[in-house]
């Protein structure tokens, strides 16, 4: 299934699409690197292919100032870009996605992406290849696994992709050292929040909404602030 996705998304990626430069980008290597903000490159330029509010398709990375490749630039594990944490979907155990960053909504010991099923790439079948994060969503309405949905107050439904930044992957030939994201499930979040179940119980923790749940991984992140 992995091959077929990584043919698909290869096909997608050469479809000819005018790029566009976009500078200014903070590239950090590591998760360490990142947590620390001890950025690897401080003013980098690549080619842009297609956006929306929550992500970026990148190409090409090259040092603004000395107009030079950077090396492993695509092994990239953060970016930040006018004010916002980026996340490289290469480090997303799910799925196989390359040269594509999601903006983080929530950064600490647990970094946050919210994945909307409404976004304009979702609703495509992925027979069709129209869009990354088309991929993403269709496997989660495969599974039809309703533990990894959430809903807020109106009631539009997400996902979330935890990314813990203490657990680290090792440097390899495709991927720098860093902490790996999935998709997780409400059982999963509710003991990874080491949640006092005499506070609140599973069963209430399920009917939360996404708003509630999104306070009590800040609060967490607070309590449990990251130590470098």
């Amino acid at each position: 299934m992995r091959s077929i996705i990584f043919g698909i998304l290869t096909l997608f990626a050469i479809i000819d699409v005018k790029a566009q430069d976009l500078d200014s980008l903070i590239l950090y290597e590591t998760t360490e690197q990142f947590l620390k903000k001890l950025p690897s490159c401080t003013n980098a330029t690549a080619e842009i292919i297609r956006s929306n509010p929550n992500s970026m398709e990148l190409y090409k990375f090259r040092d603004t100032n000395t107009k030079k490749k950077i090396k492993r630039a695509k092994q990239t594990w953060g970016i930040h870009f006018k004010g916002n944490d980026y996340f490289n979907m290469l480090y997303f155990d799910d799925i196989y996605i390359e040269n594509t960053f999601y903006k983080l909504d929530i950064v600490g010991r647990y970094c946050v992406i919210i994945i909307d099923e409404d976004e304009k790439y979702f609703k495509s079948d992925i027979n069709y290849g129209l869009g990354l994060t088309n991929v993403l969503i269709s496997e989660v309405e495969k599974h039809k696994n309703k533990g990894y949905i959430w809903s807020d107050k109106s009631g539009k439904k997400y996902c979330i992709i935890l990314i813990d930044t203490i657990e680290k992957g090792n440097r390899t030939l495709d991927k720098n050292e860093g902490s790996s994201g999935s998709r997780i499930t409400k059982k999963q979040l509710f003991k990874k929040l080491n949640i006092n179940k005499e506070t609140i119980s599973f069963e209430k923790f399920e009917l939360m909404n996404l708003e509630e749940i999104l306070k009590l991984i800040d609060q967490f992140n607070i309590d449990h602030e990251y130590k470098h």
